[in-house]
Parts: C-alpha cells; structure tokens; sequence
C-alpha cells in the first residue's frame, strides 16, 4: 500500500531476494507481478536479474502495476512464444 514504509518495503524485497535466491538452482524463470505504486523496480529487476514487461501507463498516466520477468524468459517473451490462455486481469480501484 502507498503507506508502506520504507523499511518494511525493504525488509519485504529483501526477504524475496532470498527467496529467489535459495530456488535458483532449481527455478530459473519466474514472474512477479503487482501494483508497487510508489516502488522504483529499476534497481529490483538489476539485483533478480528480471525485466518490467510493462511499457504503457496503468492508471492516471503512471505506470503502477508491473510485471517482472526473469532475463531468461525475456527471448521466449519478444518472440511471442509465451502463451497465455486466461486474461491477465483488470484494476478493482475505479
């Protein structure tokens, strides 16, 4: 939530560094997708080794929601060759 502090916001992408960390050997692509409001993923996606896929504004001209690919899946994803069957999914907040 935008009242998050930022040293709970810290310790909670800290956590799931580790956490990503501690499966890599076993899971090399993975997608972490959500609204992170007033969160910078540019130095996020630099520690995961990830990428924002997320290239349009998502609310009010501000890009809020992103998702975040693994560089791995970055190839499969330009080429298309990531299916999908279900929709992505629309805001609750009008």
């Amino acid at each position: 939530p935008p009242s998050t502090s930022a040293k709970c916001l810290s310790t909670t992408c800290e956590s799931l560094v580790q956490k990503i960390d501690d499966c890599s050997n076993d899971i090399s692509c993975y997608i972490i997708a959500g609204d992170f409001n007033h969160f910078d993923v540019t130095n996020f996606c630099d520690v995961l080794s990830m990428e924002d896929i997320v290239i349009m504004p998502t609310r009010n001209g501000n890009v809020l929601d992103h998702i975040l690919i693994s560089r791995e899946m970055v190839e499969a994803y330009k080429e298309g060759s990531i299916q999908y069957d279900c929709p992505i999914g629309s805001s609750t907040i009008k």
